[in-house]
C-alpha cells in the first residue's frame, strides 16, 4: 500500500500515471485498478490509515455463539 501510495504522489495526483508507474517499478506484481490508487490517498487523508476499517466492508462480521449456530442448524 506504501508503494501505491508513493507512486500516486510521483503521478501529481494521476491515478492513471501512477498505475503504470507502479507496473514499471513493481513489475511481479499484480497491478490494481486505477481507482484503487486514487481511493487509498483519499482514505489515507481522510483517516490517516491506508488499511480498511470494519466500517468500510459491505456486510458487518457476525460473531459464531451458541445461540446464532443453533439458530443456523435449525434453519437448516
Amino acid at each position: 500500500m506504501a508503494d501505491i501510495i508513493f507512486c500516486y504522489g510521483l503521478a501529481n495526483g494521476s491515478n492513471r500515471r501512477a498505475r503504470v508507474l507502479y507496473a514499471e517499478k513493481y513489475p511481479a506484481r499484480r497491478v490494481s485498478s486505477a481507482r484503487l490508487f486514487s481511493r487509498l490517498f483519499q482514505r489515507l487523508a481522510d483517516t490517516g490509515y491506508v488499511a480498511s476499517t470494519t466500517a468500510d466492508r459491505s456486510r458487518p462480521r457476525t460473531i459464531c455463539t451458541p445461540d446464532m449456530e443453533k439458530r443456523v442448524l435449525q434453519r437448516v
